[in-house]
């Protein structure tokens, strides 16, 4: 059985990084309806984390009543919802759950800069694809580094060099109409938004696939954007200080369809719409 946290903070587990997380786009509707966008996606996202860190897994009921409760008296709109499993304070205790509702902008985030970290992707262990919590220092610091650079992203490379993932984001490169990002097989967290995207791609006939994308590929590249429960699509405006193409056609087509999606503007997905209330 999970157990609802009883105090504010994530106590011992999370400074130890025993935790999982995932970010949930919802829907507040103006008569109160409450979904989860991909709630299903991210039950399985918490589920694979779990069981890597020897959690009991989360459930439908236990994901859709904390979603529910971080959205309790929220105002109509799209807020991000921000979901923690941990393991309990000491080795017996159930694992706690704990969701809190984040407001977003929903308008299109400015074209970014970004810099391909110092810091180098996780490489070897399964958990570098897990939504752990122990992974979050290393991407945090590719961040910072970024910033401080006077860049918005942060661009992740495996030991190859090629450029696998942002700290938070999936990414993806446009040659010529033909769409490219990184196989799951990479050292990246396989994002809800990175699987909604690429599905409607597919659907638009828009080429896509999976396949390395070298620095150089990107930068010469007629687009490069980023995916992410936040953000959504991101086009990039440039890579270590190198401009890239003003087209962002495909970015642009992408994001009105994402938005759509979590709107549910088309009835084609309707799976994609957990009924939390």
């Amino acid at each position: 059985m999970i157990t609802p946290p009883p105090a504010a903070d994530f106590g011992p587990a999370l400074a130890l990084g025993l935790a999982v997380f995932t970010r949930v786009r919802t829907r507040v509707s103006e008569d109160g309806r409450l979904t989860a966008f991909r709630g299903g996606d991210h039950v399985a996202r918490l589920g694979r984390g779990a069981a890597a860190l020897g959690l009991a897994p989360i459930d439908t009921a236990a994901f859709a009543s904390a979603v529910r409760g971080a959205l309790a008296g929220a105002s109509p709109g799209e807020p991000e919802v921000r979901v923690v499993l941990r393991a309990g304070d000491d080795e017996d205790a159930p694992p706690e759950l704990r969701a809190l509702a984040v407001p977003i902008e929903l308008a299109s985030p400015p074209r970014a800069a970004a810099l391909v970290s110092r810091v180098a992707a996780h490489g070897g262990s399964g958990v570098a694809r897990l939504p752990v919590v122990a992974t979050l220092a290393s991407r945090q610091l590719a961040r910072m580094d970024a910033h401080r650079a006077g860049a918005s992203i942060a661009l992740l490379c495996d030991a190859r060099g090629c450029v696998v993932s942002g700290a938070f984001e999936n990414v993806f490169a446009v040659h010529r109409g033909r769409v490219t990002t990184p196989p799951l097989s990479a050292p990246i967290v396989a994002g809800v938004t990175r699987a909604t995207v690429f599905t409607l791609a597919e659907e638009d006939g828009l080429p896509i696939a999976e396949a390395d994308l070298p620095r150089e590929s990107l930068l010469d590249a007629d687009e490069v954007f980023v995916t992410s429960t936040r953000d959504g699509i991101v086009s990039v405006a440039s890579i270590d200080g190198v401009r890239l193409g003003e087209r962002c056609a495909l970015a642009e087509h992408l994001t009105q369809r994402y938005r759509g999606a979590i709107r549910g503007d088309d009835d084609g997905h309707p799976e994609w719409h957990m009924l939390v209330s």
